[in-house]
């Protein structure tokens, strides 16, 4: 498990667009920080602490609010521009240790299957998958062994065998397909005449004004 960090906040006070733009000038994201049974609250992040929190991608960490005594939190929602990839807003979620919370976590696919082997190719479908786990034991990745797929497999949600956490992400979801290459159609070539073969109709005779003449 990937060591917890910490997120250092501000209370905001004041929210809209306008304000929102002033604050990231200042190199700060706004944020909103909610948890079961409490008031939301509008924050701010350092930009750069926020960066070095996603770049470690532990999926808990701790947040501290002013001076207030620091909390367990998920990421819940992360708005990027979609162009310059700049962090536009966050939803922060606060979390107990044993709390059962759902959240997202990725696919990562394990060993070369053998249809890959064979000339099969795979195709990658569900990166994410939502997931319901207690706060404390939240997976980094859902690792899915891929070795012995065979050409013209998919594996779906349901396909997925553990007893650490349960999947919310529907059973019929394919995560991985192996499928055979396409062939390639060879071009159409023209036949030429034989000799004395009459042309097909529609086709222009080859015999001049001339030879028609004669």
């Amino acid at each position: 498990m990937t060591d917890r960090m910490v997120l250092n906040a501000e209370i905001r006070e004041k929210s809209g667009s306008n304000y929102a733009r002033k604050i990231r000038n200042e190199g700060k994201v706004p944020a909103v920080f909610y948890t079961h049974g409490e008031k939301a609250v509008a924050l701010s992040l350092d930009e750069a602490n926020l960066r070095d929190l996603l770049l470690h991608g532990a999926k808990l960490n701790d947040i501290i609010i002013g001076s207030q005594d620091a909390r367990r939190f998920v990421f819940r929602e992360i708005q990027y521009h979609p162009v310059t990839e700049e962090v536009l807003h966050v939803d922060i979620m606060g979390v107990r240790r044993g709390e059962i919370i759902q959240i997202e976590v990725p696919i990562s696919l394990i060993g070369e299957a053998s249809g890959v082997r064979t000339g099969g190719i795979m195709d990658h479908l569900l990166h994410v998958a939502i997931i319901s786990c207690k706060a404390g034991e939240i997976p980094e990745n859902i690792g899915i062994d891929v070795s012995e797929m065979e050409m013209g497999d998919t594996l779906t949600i349901a396909d997925v065998k553990t007893d650490k956490f349960e999947f919310i992400t529907p059973e019929d979801y394919a995560v991985v397909t192996i499928s055979a290459p396409k062939e390639e159609e060879e071009p159409e070539v023209e036949e030429e005449l034989e000799e004395g073969e009459e042309p097909v109709e529609g086709e222009e005779s080859e015999e001049t004004e001339e030879d028609s003449k004669s």
